[in-house]
């Protein structure tokens, strides 16, 4: 899947629904107003929904990405290597909620102490980090039920990697790993994210109006309730 593909794909139903989701997660959960850093902002679609309401600074490294931007006059974007963001965000002023949507997947696992380190060490104090990451049960539904791949299952059951059409390898990790790493701050929310509608393979329903309301009221409900948290594709973690 091209980049192209990818910004056709986050603007299907399924797409804006996980967009719906997620927003209404944030606005309930970051702090009103202040400063956003948005790490691995994408096409920016969620540095251009929290733009609204705060003042956001946005990272995303791969510049295929960013002529595909939205809201791009809404926010700062920075791009370039790791080092080169290390650099203009030291001359930043601390951010009171920070993002990391789908990100530490793709970072080299013993990188991840470091990143988490450096952003950790740009928030204000009673701020938020708000990390969505895949989830490994979740992820083994996908994959044995709407891919009709139970080989990949069962080697991500046995500890092997997930691969993303968009990105390549996915290595998941631990919510566990991730809340010792970020001692002091302590995990807070947790909502589940793409339960059920990513199960489907029937396209052609995803796109009537009164499948989206009420998988939408559906997604909606499952995401605060544990049992739901536990099987959903995505997790969305607040720390605080």
């Amino acid at each position: 899947m091209t980049v192209k593909d990818y910004y056709q794909e986050i603007h299907q139903p399924w797409g804006e629904l996980f967009y719906k989701l997620l927003f209404q997660q944030l606005k309930e959960s970051l702090p009103a107003g202040g400063r956003i850093l948005d790490f691995g902002s994408g096409f920016g679609k969620t540095a251009g929904f929290l733009s609204q309401t705060h003042q956001v600074v946005a990272y995303e490294p791969n510049a295929e990405m960013l002529p595909l931007r939205l809201a791009a006059d809404q926010y700062q974007q920075l791009t370039g290597s790791f080092a080169e963001f290390e650099a203009a965000i030291f001359q930043q002023a601390k951010f009171d909620g920070i993002l990391l949507h789908n990100v530490l997947e793709y970072v080299a696992l013993e990188e991840r102490p470091k990143v988490l380190a450096l952003l950790q060490s740009h928030l204000n104090p009673g701020g938020k980090m708000s990390i969505v990451k895949h989830n490994r049960n979740g992820t083994i539904f996908a994959k044995a039920v709407l891919q009709d791949d139970p080989a990949l299952a069962l080697s991500i059951i046995n500890g092997g990697a997930s691969r993303s059409a968009n990105f390549g390898t996915v290595a998941v990790y631990e919510t566990e790993w991730l809340a010792e790493v970020l001692q002091p701050l302590n995990l807070a929310e947790r909502f589940g994210l793409r339960t059920f509608f990513g199960l489907s393979q029937n396209t052609e329903v995803k796109y009537t109006k009164a499948w989206q309301e009420a998988m939408f009221g559906l997604e909606e409900k499952a995401s605060q309730q544990a049992q739901f948290i536990e099987v959903a594709m995505f997790n969305h973690l607040i720390f605080s």
